[in-house]
């Protein structure tokens, strides 16, 4: 299900970019880290028509008609007050990269994470 417009605006990180910073950051020195221990993550700008066309060339049409549009006009109103880019020079200076296309996002989620999801769908159905 989709609450928002297709041209709602969103920042996103993959799970697998997230845990690569992760493991950055904890490999980092804290005199490289410096006094300041808060760290922005980088993230990838796209809209929500975006990722339905990933998904579409990732999938087809059998993946997008799972795509339930039911917009919420509280959850829209979210939506539009968060951020929609985010730039962080100090992460990309300690090596810690955002995804590069949403594409990407899509590839990684079917190679580690869509199994998983399939299973958990069965089991809870």
């Amino acid at each position: 299900i989709c609450p928002v417009s297709k041209e709602t605006q969103l920042v996103v990180l993959s799970i697998r970019r997230l845990v690569e910073a992760l493991i950055r950051v904890h490999d980092i020195s804290g005199k490289e880290l410096g006094f300041n221990r808060a760290l922005l993550l980088p993230a990838l700008s796209v809209r929500v028509a975006d990722m339905q066309q990933a998904l579409h060339r990732a999938g087809g049409d059998r993946a997008i008609k799972q795509i339930l549009w039911k917009p919420e006009a509280s959850i829209q109103k979210i939506y539009n007050e968060y951020p929609r880019q985010i730039f962080s020079e100090r992460a990309k200076k300690l090596g810690i990269h955002a995804d590069e296309t949403i594409d990407e996002i899509v590839q990684y989620f079917i190679q580690d994470d869509l199994e998983i999801q399939k299973n958990f769908i069965r089991h809870t159905s």
